[in-house]
């Protein structure tokens, strides 16, 4: 989760050109959290050998979702501010 953090450079200078940054912050917020469910689903539906595979990279998945949105999040905020 810390070196997805990275994506927060490309992800601030987007949201700066977004017209409006309420839906973007909503999709990516929705979709990082529903990985979780994938994540829960890995032991019933990944076999064996791939479990700790899967749940790594749907860790990272999730993890890169929730920090794109960080830098939109807070320009959100400081403009209802």
């Amino acid at each position: 989760p810390a070196a997805v953090g990275l994506l927060q450079i490309p992800a601030s200078l987007y949201s700066d050109k977004l017209p409006r940054r309420k839906p973007f912050v909503a999709v990516y917020a929705v979709a990082g959290r529903l990985v979780w469910l994938l994540i829960l689903a890995v032991p019933f539906v990944v076999p064996e050998p791939l479990r700790v595979t899967a749940f790594l990279v749907l860790l990272t998945l999730s993890s890169a979702l929730l920090t794109i949105i960080g830098p939109a999040w807070t320009a959100w905020m400081s403009d209802l501010v």
